[in-house]
């Protein structure tokens, strides 16, 4: 069967402005779930506006000017108007991995009772619940407050749909009430999903723990996101001894290299892969000259360095689940409860794994904060370029331990936001705004 659903994919509307359509054609098999949920131009591209608006790189005027997307030009500077009108694909991407995700579970549910089918049936659903949380959790880290226990129930979450029926109309319920169906949706994954996969552009066991503890970290719920981590690596704590790979090649990763729990690719803003997009040089600096990640992240054309460490294998920039992020977030909660021997444990295992051979020296710490300090360096250096920095931003700025105030220079001209700038919310699409009269969020 040829699957006509397919077909909405880069539609020039807002995703949830689209209506139903006597050409689309409903998969009924399994084999026709199965390749729905296939689609790596669907389901394995992450929204990168955060990316663009973190401190991860700086570019230059000349770059901006050439941007492929007004979104580039105006969110490097977190404009008021970011858009101009345009269609957004870190709002259109996951609500079509949302649709997709529900149309697979509607049509898996209505299936005949099958026992020679029923682990089949069981993953794909398993599938399905994650992308659609994955989708979820995207959505509400760029589209949403940044997450706080005290007001959560308060702040306005996404529109969560769950149905295929994209005649229904959207409205926002709450931040709280947007986390507790992703994790409703994962913990429904959890025992449907292998505890391998062959094909990691699907989600296995250890993801969606990972995506759990990658969750409740941002709930700031420590010890549960501990816990989930700790579940994933359980299931996988393999690390690369960087000293094994070739350092000098133009990508020194592999596509599903063994730290790869779940693939995922950034949304491909131009800016990020031009020559004149840059690596703050502190950051660089804060890198040991025996930290193979020097080499292995960045490599230096024509006087600037750019970032080549992505783990996707090619140019475009992984964000999908890793072993390294879960040993990171194990070892910050363990700090953040008190156990800093066992937070130093997860740190030093990383970072030796990172060093020339013979040149590592672990990390001590002497009390909880500076155990924390160091983790959360720790974690500003391996996670570069993942789209995870700007989620951590809006999380650390509630600490004014951590908070800071990022700094852009066009032109001669600064740009600063400062920690928990309502700017660190991206606008939803005016599209969706004038089809539901769904509240927008302040600018």
């Amino acid at each position: 069967m040829g699957l006509a659903l397919v077909g909405l994919n880069g539609c020039k509307k807002e995703f949830l402005d689209i209506r139903s359509s006597d050409a689309l054609v409903v998969p009924v098999t399994l084999s026709d779930f199965q390749q729905l949920l296939s689609n790596e131009q669907v389901f394995n591209i992450t929204p990168a506006l955060g990316e663009l608006g973190s401190d991860d790189y700086y570019t230059t005027a000349q770059n901006l000017e050439a941007a492929y997307t007004v979104q580039e030009r105006n969110g490097y500077t977190w404009a008021q108007d970011v858009y101009e009108g345009a269609p957004v694909s870190d709002w259109n991407i996951p609500y079509e991995q949302v649709f997709y995700a529900n149309v697979v579970l509607a049509g898996l549910a209505s299936l005949p009772a099958d026992t020679s089918t029923r682990t089949e049936q069981q993953q794909l659903t398993g599938i399905a619940l994650f992308d659609r949380a994955f989708a979820f959790y995207n959505l509400a880290i760029t589209f949403c407050a940044p997450y706080h226990p005290d007001s959560a129930a308060i702040q306005w979450g996404i529109p969560i749909r769950l149905s295929a029926d994209i005649n229904t109309k959207s409205v926002r319920g709450t931040l709280a009430q947007t986390f507790a169906q992703v994790i409703k949706d994962l913990d429904a994954a959890l025992p449907l999903l292998p505890v391998n996969t062959p094909i990691k552009t699907f989600p296995c066991k250890a993801a969606a723990y990972g995506l759990l503890a990658r969750i409740y970290l941002d709930m700031q719920q420590y010890t549960q996101a501990g816990n989930e981590a700790d579940s994933a690596l359980q299931l996988n704590s393999t690390l690369m001894d960087y000293n094994q790979l070739n350092l000098s090649a133009t990508y020194p990763f592999v596509k599903f290299n063994p730290e790869v729990l779940f693939e995922s690719e950034l949304i491909s803003y131009g800016i990020f892969y031009s020559s004149l997009t840059m690596i703050d040089s502190t950051l660089y600096q804060s890198y040991d000259t025996n930290d193979l990640r020097r080499t292995a992240f960045f490599l230096t054309r024509q006087g600037r360095l750019n970032f080549k460490g992505t783990y996707s294998g090619v140019h475009t920039r992984f964000a999908g689940i890793a072993t390294d992020e879960m040993y990171l977030i194990r070892a910050e909660c363990q700090a953040r409860q008190g156990n800093v021997s066992a937070a130093l444990s997860d740190l030093n295992t990383l970072r030796i794994n990172r060093y020339k051979t013979g040149s590592f020296l672990p990390d001590s710490a002497s009390s909880p904060t500076q155990a924390l300090s160091l983790v959360l360096a720790e974690r500003r250096k391996e996670l570069v370029f993942r789209g995870i920095r700007w989620n951590d931003l809006r999380r650390l700025n509630q600490d004014s331990r951590f908070a800071i105030t990022l700094e852009r220079v066009v032109s001669g001209q600064s740009f600063t936001l400062p920690p928990n700038d309502p700017r660190y919310t991206w606008p939803i699409p005016i599209g969706e705004i004038q089809l539901s009269g769904i509240p927008q969020n302040p600018r």
